[in-house]
Order: C-alpha cells, then sequence, then structure tokens
C-alpha cells in the first residue's frame, strides 16, 4: 500500500488536488539538516555548543572522578544496543566508542573511536590526506604526539589507546574514582579482554543516575527537535483524519502517515491507527482490517526528528460523526485529559496528576452507569488500566525507568517534557474477566449487585476504545502544549473529517 500511494501520488495527485498534502506537509530536509545521531558522523558534530555543555555540566557535578560513557551496551537479549547516554553528550551514534571526560586533567573530554581519522602531520613527507587511516588523513600510529597540557577541548583518539589511556589516568591517582553505567556491566570485560586498566581505581560509581536527571529537563536544542517532530506528526494525524473512512484498512492509515514522515526522510517511532474492537487495547499496530462504519480508531504516533520523538494519541470515528455513546465516552476522556494538561507545571507531582485524573474518570462513570462506587480500588482497576503519561525525549519513555518510582516525590520543574494520555477501553471480555478474579477477595452479594446494575451499561460501550495524548512543555509558571495543533474537540475533528483527502481517490 505504502509504495502504491507513493508511485500514485508522484504521477497524478498534483495535479488532482489544488491544496494537496504535496503542498501541506514540510519538504525534505536541507542536506546535512539531520546529521544528528548518523553512524560515521563527524567529530565536529560532538564539539557543538549544546553537546559542549552538557559535558560540562556533567563534569560540574562529578567534579571527582574520571567519567566513562560507552556508546553502546549489550541489552538483555545479547545484542549490542545504543547508549543514549553517549548519544545525549555527543551526538554520535556509532559502535565501538568511548567517551572519556576527566574533570581535572588535560585533556577533559576525549572521544575514543574505532572510525578515528587522523589529521596529516604538517611537513610529513608522502602524506596526501586521503590515505593511511580508516577514513582518510594519516594511521593513529603516525600521529605526532601532542604535548602535555597542551590539548584543549573535545579531543578524539583511536579506540586501541583507550586501555593506556586509563591505565596513565589510574597510575596517575586522578582515576581513584571511576564513574561507569551500571546499566552496563559487562562493559569492562568485553573492552578489555586482558588486564583491567581501572583494577587500582578505589571505588566505582553509577553514572547512569547523574545523566537520566541530566535529561529529565530538555534543553533549547532538545525542545526545538521536539517542536519538529510533534508538528510533523500532527501534520500527519491531519490527513489521516480526512483519509479515515469506512471501507479504507487500518495498514491504509498507517502507509497515509508513514508517508508524511518518509517526505521528511525520517521515520516513526511507533504508530498505531486501530479501529473497532482493536481499539480496546493499550498497545496495537495496524492491520489489514477494514474501516466499519460504527467503528473509533485510536491513532499512538510518534516520529524521529534529530534523535527526538513525538509521542500523540487521538480517537476519531471512522463515520466522520461520533455517536451518542462514543461522545459520552469521548467526552468524558478530553475532560480529564484537558485537567491534567493544566495541571502538569513546575512544583506538582506526577503522582498527583495522575490521581485527579483518575478521579474524574471514576466521576463521570458514575454517572454513566459505569461505576458504583468511586472509591471502590476493584472498580478503578476495571476501568484504569494504564498510566497516563511518561516523559519524552531521545526515547519514547525518556529516563522513565529512572524518574517513574519518584512520581509522588520529584516535582515537576521548566524544561520537562512529559505527555498526559488518559484513556478508556471497553474489551468484550473484560468485564467478566475482572469480576472473575475478585472471586474470594469481595463479597459475592458486592460483586453480584455491582453486575446487575453495571453490567448492561457496559455492553453499550463493548468495541470502543478512546485514547486522547498531547506532548506538554513544562515552563516557569505554567506549560506549553506542543501537540495543540493536532485536533482533539469533538466538533473539530468531526469538521476536518468532513474534508477531502487525495488519499481517498485510491479507493
Amino acid at each position: 500500500m505504502k509504495n502504491e500511494i507513493q508511485r500514485y501520488l508522484g504521477r497524478t495527485l498534483a495535479g488532482l488536488i489544488g491544496l494537496s498534502l504535496l503542498s501541506s506537509l514540510p519538504a525534505a530536509p536541507q542536506a546535512g539538516q539531520e546529521q544528528f545521531g548518523r553512524p560515521g558522523a563527524s567529530i565536529e558534530t560532538a564539539k557543538a555548543p549544546a553537546f559542549t555543555a552538557r559535558r560540562a555540566k556533567l563534569m560540574e557535578i562529578q567534579k571527582d572522578g574520571v567519567i566513562i560513557v560507552p556508546s553502546q551496551y549489550k541489552a538483555r537479549n545479547g545484542a549490542m544496543t545504543d547508549n543514549l547516554n553517549f548519544l545525549y553528550l555527543t551526538g554520535l551514534k556509532e559502535a565501538d566508542a568511548v567517551l572519556v571526560l576527566d574533570p581535572g586533567g588535560s585533556p577533559r573530554e576525549t572521544i575514543f573511536r574505532r572510525s578515528f581519522a587522523a589529521p596529516p602531520v604538517p611537513g610529513a613527507a608522502g602524506i596526501s590526506g586521503t590515505g593511511g587511516g580508516p577514513r582518510g588523513g594519516i594511521s593513529p600510529q603516525s600521529q605526532a604526539p601532542a604535548a602535555a597540557g597542551s590539548e584543549k577541548g573535545l579531543v578524539e583518539k583511536p579506540n586501541t589507546q583507550l586501555a593506556s589511556a586509563l591505565f596513565g589516568l589510574t597510575r596517575s591517582g586522578r582515576a581513584d574514582h571511576v564513574l561507569l553505567p551500571f546499566s552496563d556491566f559487562d562493559f569492562l570485560s568485553r573492552t578489555f579482554s586482558g588486564m583491567n586498566p581501572l583494577a587500582q581505581a578505589e571505588a566505582l560509581l553509577n553514572v547512569d543516575p547523574t545523566i537520566a536527571e541530566l535529561r529529565l529537563t530538555k534543553d533549547a536544542d532538545e525542545i526545538a527537535a521536539l517542536r519538529e517532530a510533534i508538528d510533523l506528526t500532527a501534520q500527519a494525524l491531519d490527513e489521516a483524519y480526512r483519509a479515515a473512512d469506512p471501507g479504507m484498512r487500518e495498514s491504509d492509515l498507517a502507509a497515509i502517515l508513514r508517508y508524511a514522515f518518509d517526505r521528511r526522510e525520517t521515520e516513526d517511532s511507533f504508530l498505531q491507527a486501530a479501529s473497532g474492537p482493536n481499539s480496546t487495547n493499550i498497545h496495537f499496530g495496524a492491520t489489514s482490517r477494514p474501516l466499519a462504519a460504527g467503528d473509533l480508531v485510536v491513532f499512538d504516533v510518534g516520529a524521529w526528528i534529530r534523535g527526538y520523538t513525538s509521542d500523540i494519541s487521538r480517537t476519531i470515528p471512522a463515520s466522520g460523526r461520533f455517536t451518542k455513546e462514543q461522545r459520552d465516552i469521548y467526552a468524558l476522556v478530553l475532560e480529564a485529559e484537558k485537567h491534567g494538561c493544566r495541571r502538569l507545571v513546575p512544583g506538582v507531582t506526577f503522582k498527583a496528576v495522575q490521581d485527579e485524573v483518575e478521579d474524574i474518570l471514576m466521576a463521570g462513570l458514575e454517572k454513566l452507569g459505569l461505576v458504583t462506587d468511586v472509591k471502590s480500588p476493584w472498580q478503578r482497576r476495571l476501568y484504569i488500566q494504564h498510566g497516563f503519561g511518561h516523559g519524552i525525549g531521545l526515547d519514547i519513555h525518556d529516563v522513565w525507568g529512572w524518574h517513574s518510582p519518584r512520581l509522588d516525590k520529584v516535582a515537576m520543574a521548566p524544561g520537562m517534557v512529559m505527555t498526559m494520555e488518559p484513556g478508556l477501553y471497553f474489551p468484550e471480555a473484560r468485564f467478566e474477566m475482572v469480576l472473575g478474579t475478585l472471586k474470594g477477595k469481595v463479597p459475592d452479594a458486592e460483586i453480584a449487585a455491582f453486575r446487575e446494575k453495571a453490567g448492561p451499561v457496559y455492553k453499550k460501550y463493548v468495541g470502543m476504545g478512546v485514547r486522547i495524548e498531547d506532548d506538554v512543555l513544562v515552563k516557569d509558571g505554567g506549560n506549553e502544549i506542543l501537540s495543540s495543533r493536532a485536533p482533539k474537540e469533538i466538533d473539530a475533528i468531526e469538521k476536518l473529517m468532513r474534508g477531502k483527502s487525495p488519499f481517498n481517490l485510491m479507493k
């Protein structure tokens, strides 16, 4: 489907539709615009002001000791995976590279790379600058060593010199305390097959929490990348809104979204276009299922820009108009989501916001007859199936493994970018399945009374799922909803869906 769309659009679409997708989506990037994180990037990428400032901040926090950050780590399945902390500090994405920061030494910052290309030595005979090293220039062995203390700023060296450099640091006493990523215990044995150059260190400390704390709040460059990714995703969703129609497949909607990302020379970080009963799944993809007139369609979409990802969820009616029952649930989720967005401000914990949003949902469900006791833990568990937000950045759930256990203790601060994404889902089997798990834990009479009152009401909403998600930048004195250009009000959605889409010509 994706290739069909691209070929068809390229041949005929611009001529058929004056205001077409080709003019509404952003143009492809200029050369060099998307260099962040690309394999084989020049060391100049890592010398950019944003990365230099991040390393300086890390060294200011960890003044005593040497910091070591490898470019990859071994995942649970044994495969090597990019270390996002290395990417955060350097902008480089490659194998077998190591960043070493020595706050009290010279040089203070060194990247040891497999792709190292030494600069030519002035006056050296036979040096043309095009041969010898792995990427041109002379080989590392023939490079003249720099005098002690003469190396300033970020220095690039071949990774074959890493062990000797670390031996030198430990023998000099400057590496008594070494900070390593404890997420990668395999690093030392993987990198140094022989003698461990850090064996003389007095203490090995975990650098992961410090970098995770830095990544929680975004700098100007990160926020700019997130804005672009979010805007691109919102534009792609607009086109999917207009194209959605009974008979179109979930996979067709996914292809439309991916086409928008293809034009920007990027790709989705994840993509859900789930219709009808599929919309009741919290995480889904897109299948060949055709949309039916009575379906809701839940989108959950993210796109990469310069290594940073958006994350927007929207729910639309396949027919272009919400039914009464769909409006009931959608309006409730929207009320809760908008309250949650308003509350993502400095000084408030995310746990407090989560609780408030849950309370709004439970009160609304009680009015609809789906809940008999808003304080009941098991009734809450029946309807509240996931957390309502997370951070975004270099990862879809950015440093969330570090931050999520502290949601009731650490308040939000300016520079954090959080999602707010409440949802309600009504899978056909869930009602009786959850009640069945309560046998012996909740009085039978209580379960029976709930089943009698809420059971018939639940059936009215079976097969419906609604999730609404925005990306919110926490700022001094408030916040900014970065994804506000993606319509979420009922009238705005229905109006946009009445618009024409060039993709409908392909039916």
